[in-house]
């Protein structure tokens, strides 16, 4: 299966998710409902996906995290072979981000919201505690760099901070 044939309205979902908001300004956090309606049906999406490209069962549980690895493991090859632009990589990091953020929601507590620091305005998720984290970007430097940490250990150390 090639990158590009997994969800192919990258245009309405560049625009849904990264036309921020104008009016805030300085490092804060604002939750957004939108947004977390958008990351929930994302995240359905890709319990869809893993099971019917994979076979993985994604249940939501915290447990499931680790299966991620095995999966993004081989879209980070597809990547390096296909070498498709962040456009075509953006919907893919939003359902592995959207995921994570729903696993953290669901097992412990959180919202989804917008995250400025200085001018800059990110998508994200506030931990009740009050830490922020971007799963989307997360997913998205895994995608293409296959760095560490991995997703299980990003996610389980943002569970236990």
């Amino acid at each position: 299966m090639r990158l590009a044939t997994y969800f192919n309205t990258t245009v309405f979902w560049l625009a849904v998710f990264f036309i921020l908001p104008v009016s805030v300004l300085g490092d804060t956090f604002e939750a957004d409902k939108d947004l977390a309606k958008r990351a929930a049906k994302k995240a359905d999406e890709l319990t869809q996906f893993a099971e019917a490209q994979f076979q993985i069962k994604l249940d939501y549980s915290d447990e499931s995290i680790d299966e991620l690895d095995k999966i993004l493991d081989q879209i980070h090859a597809m990547f390096v072979d296909e070498q498709p632009p962040d456009s075509q990589l953006i919907p893919l990091a939003q359902a592995f981000g959207s995921y994570i953020g729903e696993v953290y929601r669901r097992n412990h507590e959180g919202t989804w919201g917008w995250i400025t620091q200085g001018e800059k305005v990110f998508p994200g998720f506030e931990q009740a505690t009050g830490g922020l984290f971007w799963p989307w970007a997360k997913a998205l430097d895994r995608i293409k760099t296959n760095d560490k940490p991995s997703i299980s250990d990003y996610y389980h150390y943002i569970v236990i901070r």
